[in-house]
């Protein structure tokens, strides 16, 4: 999930179908199932990560919601205010953008 620093909160509401894929995959491959919120700063020209353990609809308040921050990385949008949009478009996501920026 992707937004932008103007939004009055970060919700993560993946569908039904989203959350049992996801809890399968993490099961199969051994890994623990966490969800991910990007945050876009078009002042700071930045994009910053957010995430809660587990994989269900959240509202991502902060450290006493169980959220934690992982950081930024800088990423100029330009006019297109889409972060979604933008990050889906690079390769390899949100994770080479943060490879990059350290």
């Amino acid at each position: 999930m992707a937004g932008s620093t103007s939004a009055s909160e970060y919700r993560a509401e993946p569908k039904k179908h989203e959350v049992e894929e996801k809890l399968r995959h993490a099961e199969e491959s051994g890994r623990r199932p966490n969800t991910m919120v990007e945050v876009y700063g078009p002042d700071d020209l930045r994009i910053h990560a957010y995430s809660k353990a587990g994989i269900g609809a959240y509202c991502l308040t902060g450290p006493e919601s169980g959220c934690a921050y992982h950081g930024s990385a800088p990423l100029d949008l330009g006019p297109n205010l889409d972060p979604a949009g933008a990050i889906a478009k690079e390769e390899g996501g949100i994770s080479r953008l943060f490879r990059s920026a350290r």
